[in-house]
């Protein structure tokens, strides 16, 4: 039997064709494995006719948006970008990450999962049913691969990593991956979000990361680097988030050219050994909104902050001089979170503090602070906790009118003050509140003891042989609470309250 041999032409129609069957079986499909079994049977048609004609190239170019092959079969040269080419290089990753001890790998291992008895063929399931897995739709190439707390072990393969050229975004945090960071992903230009967080990676930050002027994302907080941060990473102009916290051993300054990464919004180099003068060139990112310094050694004055800036953590640091009011003033409309805490810090607490309306907490506790609370703190409306311990800050009472911020929850004063730790009630009583603020007052008063008779009559007591008298029951009033009884029931509850109206009532028990 001699077999047709197809024109280019015929190629054509017969696939048009049968890609209108295949999007009305779409169409209609009431299962997913439906869809998947149509798109099988244009694969099958389109090999058929790829036999049959002899130019098998003209085929597949532009032609068939859904190419769906068995990771072992053979493929031609215009398949290299395709995600049937990446397969190959998905089930390497696989076996160098240890990927039968994985937490999740369905698709990966044996046949797609369907809700029907009759399996799907292999040869029908592309990556985009593997986990973690996400397919450039246009292209059909590997875009995404997202395993973050999968259970990986092993080295970061970057070779097959490199293979898919077309990743954008790989999220591998919160595995067992050890091993440097390979400088390799550098290289890979479509990359924009590279998230090794959370893992046992030693070793130093590759300057190669530099090169992938795509990315937008970078965290390798929480492993084991150490050495001084490249300079070349200032070269990345998109950069929007930089996080290497908890590493430890990451050391130096911050580079000068970190003043070019004018995108950058979240800056995080906490809990490492950074030291020198805190960055001055924060005051030039216009973008940014965090900025974590805590638990290094940095130096020297407060810095000027940029306009947009709401969070400010440069607690646990050796930051030395005073709180000056340009300080305050910069960010006053937009600064939310701001700790200073366990510095150096001395002089006074400017009144210009006063000024920061969006400001939600604030600690300046474990400082050198001197002088008076300002009485300006009343005017901070929004702020929900405001503490001021461990300071050299005079005064015993506390500012006039605190107590009327109708979102203070937790005020803890200096040494000396007549509260340290206050809790405001969940629903807003400004006489509850004043109430909480005199707590220690209430409790250094002499306690209320009940009176007890005399065991047994001495020669003063003219009844010796007489029975003590019984002990006359405490009034309603002596049930209550001490802190009620010591304040006359301002503060206390309406049901408190008016048990005292009717214990005050009731006539007084007769011995």
């Amino acid at each position: 039997m001699v077999k047709h041999i197809y024109s280019p032409l015929e190629c054509y129609l017969e696939i048009y064709a049968a890609r209108q069957v295949v999007q009305h079986s779409r169409k209609n499909a009431k299962h997913r494995e439906d869809q998947i079994q149509a798109e099988a049977d244009l694969v099958h048609f389109q090999n058929h006719l790829k036999e049959c004609t002899g130019i098998p190239g003209e085929v597949d170019s532009g032609l068939s948006k859904k190419e769906m092959h068995a990771p072992g079969q053979e493929k031609s040269a215009n398949f290299k970008g395709s995600a049937v080419f990446h397969s190959h290089a998905l089930v390497a990753f696989f076996e160098m990450t240890c990927g039968y001890g994985w937490a999740r790998r369905s698709g990966w291992v044996g046949r797609a999962p369907t809700r029907k008895i009759k399996p799907v063929p292999f040869f029908a399931v592309d990556p985009s049913n593997w986990y973690g897995v996400g397919i450039n739709r246009p292209r059909q190439r590997v875009g995404k691969l997202l395993l973050g707390g999968n259970g990986l072990e092993g080295v970061v393969p970057y070779k097959s990593i490199c293979a898919m050229v077309s990743l954008d975004t790989l999220q591998l945090q919160m595995n067992e991956l050890r091993g440097p960071v390979p400088a390799q992903l550098g290289a890979m230009s479509a990359l924009t979000d590279l998230d090794l967080s959370c893992n046992h990676l030693e070793g130093t930050v590759p300057e190669e990361l530099g090169d992938a002027m795509a990315l937008t994302r970078l965290d390798l907080s929480s492993n084991a680097l150490d050495g001084e941060l490249p300079d070349m990473l200032g070269d990345l102009d998109r950069l929007r988030t930089f996080k290497v916290a908890a590493n430890g051993g990451l050391r130096g300054s911050v580079p000068a050219s970190f003043a070019g990464l004018t995108a950058l919004t979240d800056l995080d180099l906490a809990e490492n050994a950074f030291s020198g003068p805190v960055p001055p060139f924060a005051a030039l990112l216009t973008n940014l909104t965090c900025l974590d310094l805590s638990h290094n050694a940095f130096d020297g004055p407060l810095p000027p902050l940029p306009p947009s800036l709401t969070t400010l953590d440069l607690g646990h640091n050796a930051v030395s001089g005073g709180v000056a009011p340009e300080f305050c003033q910069t960010a006053a409309a937009t600064l939310e979170t701001c700790f200073l805490n366990n510095n150096a810090l001395e002089g006074p607490v400017p009144a210009e503090i006063g000024d920061m309306v969006a400001l939600r907490s604030l600690n300046l506790s474990h400082n050198r602070l001197s002088g008076l609370v300002p009485d300006s703190v009343t005017r901070l409306t929004n702020t929900r906790s405001l503490d001021l311990q461990g300071n050299a800050l005079e005064g015993v009472t506390i500012p006039q009118g605190l107590e009327d911020l109708p979102n203070l929850q937790y005020y803890m004063g200096a040494e000396g003050f007549a509260s340290h730790y206050l809790q405001r009630p969940k629903r807003f009583d400004r006489y509850r509140f004043a109430f909480g603020m005199e707590f220690q007052k209430i409790y250094a008063g002499p306690t209320r003891l009940p009176p007890v008779a005399p065991k047994d009559g001495g020669e003063h007591d003219a009844g010796g042989d007489r029975a003590a008298p019984p002990t006359p029951p405490p009034r309603a009033r002596d049930r209550l609470p001490t802190y009620v009884q010591a304040t006359n029931g301002r503060g206390a509850p309406p049901a408190i309250r008016r048990s005292m109206i009717q214990a005050s009532r009731a006539p007084a028990a007769d011995g």
